[in-house]
């Protein structure tokens, strides 16, 4: 009788694990951030989005001159315009104060449809990061220090399309 406690333990352990195996997890969906900075949105600037975002999250921008400083840090994020296909509609403009835009350990991140404007020590910033940057286009970016004025790649494989 003792063993056949024990059998009965061990078949109910084996059947609760197999049944646990057949249950799949849930699924992480990423979210969808919404920007801008003149209309009802999920936020009013592009930072706010990122910081709230987490890998796999897209954050769409809206048409407008977002005069920020962006960066995306430890994450894999999807930042594109709310219409790719135009990238003079929104425009991420680093006023002359920095890097308009920085990858840092960012991994396969994408930028997609913006005017990167006004970054200083390059426009985009890649450091330990594989973004795929997209539909943009580079202007008005300065150089310093050996920084390149529209983008500058550190120890990182960007990949750029068209």
């Amino acid at each position: 009788m003792k063993y056949g406690i024990s059998i009965n333990a061990m078949l109910m352990f084996l059947v609760l694990g197999l049944v646990t195996l057949a249950v799949p997890p849930q699924i992480a969906r990423a979210a969808t951030f919404t920007v801008d900075d003149d209309n009802p949105a999920d936020y009013a600037t592009i930072q706010g989005a990122i910081n709230a975002a987490g890998s796999g999250d897209v954050i769409t921008v809206y048409p407008g001159t977002y005069n920020e400083n962006l960066t995306i840090s430890d994450k894999e994020i999807t930042l594109q315009s709310a219409d790719p296909n135009d990238p003079t509609a929104a425009i991420i403009n680093g006023g002359g104060t920095g890097r308009a835009v920085t990858f840092k350990h960012a991994g396969a991140s994408v930028l997609e449809g913006f005017t990167i404007t006004g970054g200083t020590d390059s426009g985009v910033y890649i450091t330990s990061s594989s973004p795929t940057i997209m539909r943009c286009i580079f202007t008005s970016n300065t150089g310093s220090g050996g920084y390149g004025g529209g983008l500058y790649s550190q120890d990182s494989s960007p990949t750029i399309v068209n």
